[in-house]
């Protein structure tokens, strides 16, 4: 009785700022619309949720659904305890369509779990300086995402290659990355996204080509690249060696700072 009094029932959308000395909260299962935690402690979360799955298997009349089992958006920013996402608390995530992960800085891989989200639209990773995304021996974690759409990489040092996994994740729009400068090659196996429509690439001073198969991203309407370099004078319409893989592009927008300035 107890256990079900601490409960908050029609609570469908919680936010927490700045409460980096929180060490309990009461549970929420029935979350339905937004989790955002700003310089939170994410522990305590995280014992939420475990302890409300907990609660469903051990009294399965008290919850239609599992926990968490509608929520649709989270938003972990500044959570300074966050070093990965919790497998259990994820695969009851079967609603979740976005997901943005900023300026964690003890945030350091993606769990397998990632593969239950498989109606996640959005994940957007930013400033997360140990986060280490070429350690995805899990190829399945990213082959789950079978409904993302919109995939964003900002300010991830560690990264120097895409995770191979997400040659599988064929339903991809639009993909950003930014701020990545040890980003020094795009693979060959991004023709595999057939869907892919809209590509930014922005300060990765790394990344000095592209790859050939750019020129089978059939369905990319607009290229945009800013402040790379020796990228964008390999993307020149006269003379680039890139021109040729790019050149069926409808839109292609390049920004080069030291021109605007000068």
């Amino acid at each position: 009785m107890m256990r079900n009094a601490l409960l908050f029932p029609r609570l469908s959308k919680l936010e927490i700022w700045y409460c980096p000395l929180l060490t309990s909260f009461p549970m929420f299962p029935h979350l339905k619309e937004e989790l955002l935690l700003l310089n939170a402690r994410w522990k305590v979360v995280q014992q939420t949720i475990t302890n409300a799955s907990s609660s469903a298997s051990s009294t399965p009349i008290a919850f239609s659904s599992p926990p968490l089992s509608k929520l649709r958006y989270i938003f972990l920013r500044e959570i300074k305890d966050l070093e990965t996402l919790p497998e259990d608390g994820l695969q009851n995530l079967v609603s979740l369509q976005y997901l943005k992960i900023k300026r964690c800085p003890k945030f350091k891989s993606i769990p397998q779990g990632v593969q239950y989200l498989t109606a996640l639209q959005n994940l957007e990773l930013f400033d997360c300086p140990m986060l280490d995304l070429g350690n995805d021996e899990h190829v399945m974690q990213w082959k789950g995402l079978k409904s993302l759409i919109s995939l964003n990489f900002q300010s991830i040092p560690k990264l120097v290659s895409l995770p191979l996994g997400l040659q599988h994740v064929t339903t991809l729009q639009e993909l950003r990355i930014s701020d990545c400068s040890s980003l020094m090659t795009m693979p060959e196996w991004i023709c595999n996204w057939a869907s892919l429509e809209r590509f930014t690439i922005s300060r990765c001073s790394g990344l000095t080509s592209l790859p050939e198969a750019m020129s089978r991203l059939t369905s990319l309407k607009v290229l945009t690249i800013h402040d790379c370099p020796i990228l964008l004078q390999r993307c020149e319409q006269d003379g680039g060696e890139d021109w040729p893989k790019i050149a069926h592009i409808p839109k292609l927008e390049y920004f080069d700072p030291q021109l605007e300035y000068n």
